[in-house]
């Protein structure tokens, strides 16, 4: 039979489902048993999906961003239109297993096992970075937030998200800490390379300083402090360039 509603306590309707079933071939009951249930929950719950999926679409149409919707019971991905721009697939309806194989294999393992913790857990809010294979082969960086819906029985039914391309935020990310990575070279090389002779020098006029007396010709000593100054001057000369190129 139809869904309907009754009058329940502090009256309050509440949706009922009943099922009729023909015994009237059975001799112990000839008649019609009818079987009836509470379905208020589900209905309400039917009705929050229903909003969300409405909501889901009007997101779609708002926003550059993919808008996913993912039945999990059926293992079906809805995609928004915005995913042939993004990433150069047809807007419509793919697998779950689709999406995985699309993962960067470095990141699957752990985006794998933030969406069973966000099941499992019940947890229903989850916002995570992941790179995408795109069409053509290549990968962009996405910033992924899900939301998950529940059914009456706390149930996990379906994963509402949005993957956002930060593929240009990565880049530059990624450009500074290599150039923080040469500026940390150059600080090594500043103070390894630039010590060796400059302890060199400091010594040479030690020498020259204190025991001066000890040496007949101070032109040889001389000599090496000069050499030691060329060969830091030639040191400093190049950490100037490299900077130089860096900044």
């Amino acid at each position: 039979l139809p869904s309907y509603r009754v009058k329940g306590r502090g009256n309050k309707w509440r949706w009922i489902e009943t099922i009729a079933t023909n015994l009237n071939e059975e001799s112990a009951i000839a008649g019609i048993v009818l079987n009836s249930r509470d379905i208020t929950e589900f209905v309400e719950q039917e009705k929050v999906l229903i909003d969300s999926l409405k909501r889901y679409d009007i997101v779609a149409k708002a926003t550059s961003d993919v808008i996913t919707d993912f039945n999990i019971e059926k293992n079906e991905l809805r995609v928004s239109e915005t995913i042939s721009e993004m990433f150069g697939y047809e807007e419509g309806n793919y697998s779950g297993d689709w999406w995985n194989n699309k993962v960067h294999p470095e990141d699957a393992r752990e985006v794998k096992a933030a969406e069973t913790k966000m099941k499992n857990d019940g947890l229903q809010n989850l916002t995570i970075e992941y790179r995408f294979q795109c069409a053509d082969g290549s990968y962009k960086h996405v910033l992924d937030r899900s939301y998950l819906i529940l059914d009456e029985n706390k149930i996990p039914v379906r994963i509402i998200g949005s993957m956002q391309d930060i593929t240009e935020r990565k880049r530059h990310l990624i450009a500074i800490e290599n150039h923080n990575k040469r500026l940390k070279e150059i600080a090594w090389t500043q103070s390894h390379l630039v010590r060796a002779p400059l302890a060199k020098v400091m010594g040479l006029v030690d020498l020259l300083l204190n025991y001066k007396e000890d040496f007949e010709d101070t032109d040889e000593l001389l000599q090496h402090i000069l050499n030691s100054a060329n060969e830091l001057d030639s040191i400093i000369r190049k950490i100037a360039i490299q900077t130089e190129k860096e900044l």
